[in-house]
């Protein structure tokens, strides 16, 4: 975890990285199954 922009509504951020597994469901019915996936996201921390 670590510091990133101030957010639209002006508050402090913090970058994380993710893992995760999951399925994910295609309109046709078929699914496919994510077993590492990784991603990047910022959350706001309210004081």
């Amino acid at each position: 975890m670590e510091d990133y922009e101030v957010n639209e509504k002006g508050l402090p951020t913090k970058k994380l990285t993710v893992e995760y597994r999951c399925q994910v469901f295609a309109d046709d019915g078929s699914v496919h199954n994510i077993q590492n996936g990784t991603g990047v996201i910022a959350v706001a921390i309210e004081h």
